[in-house]
């Protein structure tokens, strides 16, 4: 019989650090509303988290939930404009 810890340790060790929702173009917002990157950074800043050698951008959406999304997507996007 497997032990829990050592499942779980596996499971985390293959499982994406981000989740796809932070990755991509355009941002879901749960009301419903949706950003494409241009729009995105037209969004109120709220600040950024950091995701040790990463950060996360979070905004909020007009409904006024704060959204997130990874930091080096939103600067490549913001490139590529």
């Amino acid at each position: 019989m497997k032990s829990r810890t050592s499942a779980t340790s596996k499971r985390l060790l293959t499982r994406p650090k981000f989740p796809k929702r932070l990755l991509k173009f355009p941002k879901r917002c749960g009301c419903g509303l949706t950003w494409p990157a241009l729009e995105w950074l037209q969004l109120e800043f709220v600040g950024v988290m950091d995701e040790g050698d990463d950060r996360i951008e979070l905004r909020h959406c007009t409904c006024g939930s704060t959204i997130a999304m990874l930091a080096a997507v939103v600067a490549k996007a913001a490139n590529e404009r």
